[in-house]
C-alpha cells in the first residue's frame, strides 16, 4: 500500500487515496451502519480526524451506539476530539437554510485544524437525505464543487443518499458527482464504477437522437436496445432504482414501460 493510500474499512472499496469523494445509496438504517461504522473505525485506527454528519434514520445518539459496538474505546476518541458526530442542522443548515459556499469553506477549515492538531487528514461522511426537493439544484452544484475541494486536500468524503427519496434523474446526478458509488442489494454490497458513469453521460447525449419504439411494454433486451446499453446494465440499473420497471409472472421477468424510458431519456 502506497503512503498516500488509506484503509477505507469497506471491503468492496479497499484502500483509497486522499482526495477520494464517493457516495452510498441506502434504503435502511442497517445499510448506513454496514458502511459507516467500519469506515470510521478505520479512520480512527489510522490517526485521522473524523467527522460524521447524521440525519434520519440514523441520528447522533444512534450512530454513537452503533460505532461503540465496533470501537470499544470510542469515548476516548470523542474526549480527545478525534471524532465529532453532528446533526445535519449543525453543519449543512446552520443559518436555517442550505448555503453551499459556506459549507465548502468550513470543510477546508476543518481539514486545516485536523492537520494542525497532528492528525494525518480528515475523514468525513454526511447523510444528505435531509434535503428538500427545492434544494436539489443547489445540492447538485454543491456536490460538483466539493469534489474539487476534497480532491485538493488530505480529505476523504462519503455522502449517503436514501435511494427511496430520489428520482432517476437525481440518482444520475449523484453518481456523476462522485468518483465511486456504493449500493446494497439483497445484503450484498456493490459498486457503480466509472464505466457505468460514462454510460450515463452517453445516455444524456442519446436522448437527443433516439427513435422511439412503438411498443408499449419492453423486455430487458428491448429496453437495452432502446437505451443503447448492455442488457446486464439495464438489469443492474433497474435493481438499484435508476430505471423504473415492473416484474411480472412467477419468475419476476422485468418489463419497462415505453413512456418511462422516454422520460428517462428526456431528463436533464
Amino acid at each position: 500500500m502506497r503512503e498516500k493510500d488509506r484503509k477505507s474499512g469497506i471491503d468492496i472499496v479497499g484502500d483509497i487515496p486522499w482526495g477520494t469523494h464517493f457516495c452510498q445509496f441506502y434504503q435502511t438504517r442497517g445499510d448506513l451502519i454496514d458502511i459507516l461504522v467500519p469506515y470510521f473505525k478505520a479512520g480512527l485506527e489510522n490517526n485521522e480526524s473524523c467527522l460524521w454528519i447524521t440525519s434520519k434514520p440514523l441520528e447522533v445518539e444512534e450512530a454513537k451506539v452503533a460505532l461503540k459496538k465496533a470501537v470499544g474505546n470510542l469515548s476516548k476518541y470523542i474526549r480527545k476530539g478525534q471524532i465529532k458526530l453532528l446533526d445535519y442542522r449543525e453543519w449543512y443548515t446552520r443559518s436555517g437554510r442550505f448555503e453551499g459556499d459556506e459549507v465548502l469553506q468550513v470543510w477546508a477549515e476543518e481539514e486545516n485544524q485536523a492537520l494542525g492538531r497532528g492528525f494525518n487528514g480528515l475523514r468525513a461522511a454526511g447523510n444528505m437525505s435531509w434535503h428538500k426537493k427545492r434544494d436539489w439544484s443547489d445540492l447538485r452544484n454543491y456536490e460538483k464543487s466539493v469534489e474539487d475541494v476534497i480532491n485538493s486536500h488530505r480529505m476523504i468524503g462519503l455522502c449517503s443518499y436514501c435511494l427511496d427519496k430520489l428520482e432517476a434523474a437525481e440518482v444520475i446526478d449523484v453518481v456523476q458527482n462522485h468518483q465511486l458509488a456504493l449500493t446494497e442489494r439483497e445484503g450484498k454490497q456493490e459498486t457503480i464504477n466509472n464505466v457505468e458513469r460514462r454510460q450515463l453521460k452517453a445516455i444524456e447525449e442519446r436522448r437527443k437522437h433516439v427513435l422511439f419504439s412503438p411498443r408499449r411494454m419492453l423486455t430487458v433486451g428491448q429496453a437495452a436496445q432502446f437505451l443503447g446499453l448492455h442488457p446486464n446494465t439495464v438489469r443492474r440499473w433497474s435493481q438499484i432504482g435508476i430505471l423504473k420497471c415492473s416484474q411480472i409472472g412467477t419468475r419476476g421477468h422485468r418489463r419497462f414501460l415505453q413512456k418511462d424510458l422516454e422520460r428517462f431519456l428526456e431528463m436533464d
